[in-house]
């Protein structure tokens, strides 16, 4: 582990509201190194929840969605394949 590594760990074992005083210790004046770790944490923090909202919450293209069609901020451009009905399991 570098030392970006090692104040990030260190952060993420404290309590959110003791992290800016950690980091600014642990970084001892160096403006450089205590913006990549205050980078790396708001990336941590950004990332949070990501793998637990359900997927059935979000709208999710179905067989009647065609070229052109929008879902969400994305517009459909193509079909590339069949999609979840080739993916049965097999038992």
């Amino acid at each position: 582990m570098n030392r970006d590594d090692d104040i990030f760990a260190g952060a993420l074992d404290l309590p959110v509201s003791e992290r800016a005083a950690f980091v600014a210790q642990a970084c001892a004046g160096d403006h450089m190194l205590r913006v990549r770790v205050e980078a790396l944490l708001a990336l941590d923090e950004e990332a949070q929840g990501f793998l637990e909202s359900p997927l059935t919450a979000r709208r999710v293209a179905t067989a009647e969605e065609k070229p052109g069609d929008v879902i969400g901020r994305y517009k459909l451009r193509q079909k590339i394949g069949p999609g979840a009905s080739a993916l049965r399991h097999p038992g």
